[in-house]
This record gives structure tokens, sequence and C-alpha cells, in this order.
């Protein structure tokens, strides 16, 4: 049964979809943002910063440089090194 909002096999293979889509800057601004922000590069950062300040119970006996230390230890094995990589591996075309 086909209604109005469905489309048979021919007119799916005849329908023309736009190759490259054109979005507003301001749509085009917050997506940018919107994935920098949430890269998966930056999530393991968030998750412990969220532990150690937001869940206090968890790091009850450690000192601000304490915490500050495991912030900085999880950033440079979870964002500098990979990122570094990255830009190596990008710098010698592999």
């Amino acid at each position: 049964m086909m209604n109005k909002f469905t489309l048979s096999n021919e007119q799916f293979a005849n329908a023309e979809i736009p190759a490259n889509p054109v979005f507003s800057g301001t749509t085009r601004f917050f997506a940018h943002v919107f994935s920098v922000v949430f890269h998966p590069l930056f999530i393991p950062m968030y998750v412990i910063a969220f532990l150690v300040y937001y869940h206090p119970s968890y790091f009850s006996g450690f000192g601000f440089y304490s915490k500050f230390e495991l912030l900085r230890s999880v950033a440079v094995n979870t964002i500098l090194f990979p990122a570094f990589a990255l830009l190596v591996m990008k710098g010698r075309d592999l």
C-alpha cells in the first residue's frame, strides 16, 4: 500500500539529492563548535574532570595539586600523545 509519504523503488532511484547541501553560516559555526567540543579525544578528560570535581567521595583525600596532576596525566595520555601521533602520521603520508 502506497501513501503520499512513501516512494517506490523507481521514484527513489530518480530522486534528486543535492551533492553539496548549503547550510547557513550560523549552522556551520555551531556544528564546528559541537564537533570540536565533543571530539572523542576529549571525552576521557571530561569524565575524569567530572569525577574529580563533581563527585567528591572518589577523590576526597586528594589535594588540589594531586587532582591537577591527575588531570594533567590524563590530558597528556589521551589528548596530546594521540594528536601528536596523528600529526606525525599525516606528515609522513601514512
